[in-house]
């Protein structure tokens, strides 16, 4: 597969990250005990009868569990071959899912990302309430992919996890050993319906594959899920384990601040966002759009006003104006720059470049404004300037 445009980016490319690689002791037995609190507190609260507090450690349990599988589908963990396949093999056995089928599918997916190949993908390209109902087709497919697509060793240990599993679903289905192993059992099944809208949906869907592969997060909202949407950084650099994604994080917001725009969860409106809300309800968002795109290229025609004639050259990427940020510019076949804007969390291409981006030329602008019947001052004044340009 072709490699994407922003593997070739100069910055990525020249962007430290082996030293990020390697886990101290410490984080290495933090990580291979990071599930067992939460498995301890699910048994013991549904043995208790403590449903809500159950169903909560129940949640962290899979989720934290998702965070250890993934990283050593990656072989992240610092320890071993054999003992990395030893762990898949408990982690399969707790999450009652086959690692080692879904370590097939997710290599394929680095290797084919988003691609007609990436069967882990497809629920990226459903609405988020399909991702959901599909879930659990995901589920058995997983397995099957992993099986078709797996060499000998791989097929040999997802047959073993899988008569595990089996086993042991049958041995809690039929002897009824208690509500607390009934209680995990199911929880964890339901996880497993649910990881193609939250493992995979919720960092891949709806994303302009020009500019990049993968949704990211910073801060409380990323902590508050393990680290887990850290996935661009994932993307660009699988070799690095999730305890170190934030350094990571931090050195790409040197070098391509554009990137972290383009968010798991919704941004909250801020204050900026507030007071460009009347443009909108008004009826000439379509105008601050094109306002704000020619103020961050330096466009004095297309501007008008003060403020942006003095702008001579285009912004650099991450620029920001009236709240907007410059998230990518590319050229079109006639030379000219082509920008994309992020204004209140969507993505916007001037009515201007609009045509570039469809492969039409872009005729001059005077020819454009003669045209049309001048219908006020600032008209009559549009052409007369562009007359005089020509």
């Amino acid at each position: 597969m072709a490699m994407h445009p922003l593997m070739k980016d100069p910055g990525l490319r020249s962007l430290a990250w082996r030293d990020l690689v390697a886990l101290r002791p410490a984080e290495i037995a933090f990580e291979l005990t990071l599930t067992l609190p939460w498995l301890v507190a699910l048994l013991v609260c549904a043995h208790l009868g403590w449903t809500l507090a159950a169903l909560f450690a129940a949640f962290v349990l899979f989720l934290t569990g998702l965070r250890n599988a993934h990283d050593a589908q990656h072989q992240n963990l610092g320890i071993p071959r054999w003992t990395n396949d030893l762990f898949m093999g408990a982690l399969s056995l707790v999450m009652l899912g086959s690692v080692h089928a879904v370590q097939v599918n997710h290599l394929r997916h680095h290797r084919y990302c988003l691609g007609p190949e990436d069967f882990e993908a497809y629920s990226a390209r459903l609405a988020g309430w399909q991702a959901v109902l599909y879930g659990p087709v995901f589920f058995v497919m997983l397995h099957v992919m992993g099986w078709r697509h797996g060499n000998r060793r791989q097929r040999r240990w997802i047959a073993a996890e899988l008569i595990l599993i089996v086993g042991w679903t049958v041995f809690v289905a039929l002897a009824r050993p208690g509500a607390a192993l009934e209680l995990y059992a199911a929880a964890m099944v339901a996880g497993q319906c649910f990881t193609a809208f939250f493992a995979v949906w919720t960092v891949h869907h709806d994303l302009d594959t020009g500019h990049t592969i993968a949704r990211t997060e910073r801060g409380w909202r990323n902590r508050l899920f393990y680290g887990m949407f850290f996935h661009l950084e994932h993307h660009l650099f699988p070799r690095v384990p999730t305890p170190h994604l934030p350094h990571l994080a931090a050195r790409l917001d040197r070098v391509r601040p554009d990137l972290k725009e383009v968010t798991v969860l919704p941004r909250v409106r801020g204050a900026s966002e507030a007071r460009a809300e009347p443009v909108e309800r008004h009826g000439r968002r379509r105008g601050h759009v094109e306002r704000v795109h020619a103020a961050l290229h330096g466009d004095r025609h297309l501007a008008g006003g003060r403020g942006a004639a003095r702008l001579a050259q285009p912004r650099a990427l991450g620029a920001e104006h009236e709240g907007a940020r410059l998230v990518r510019t590319q050229l079109g076949e006639d030379g000219l720059e082509v920008l994309a804007v992020r204004i209140e969390g969507e993505q916007h291409v001037p009515r201007r470049a609009q045509g570039l981006e469809r492969g039409r030329p872009r005729r001059p602008v005077a020819e454009r404004h003669a045209q049309r019947r001048p219908h006020g001052a600032a008209d009559r004044l549009a052409v007369e300037r562009a007359g005089a340009g020509r």
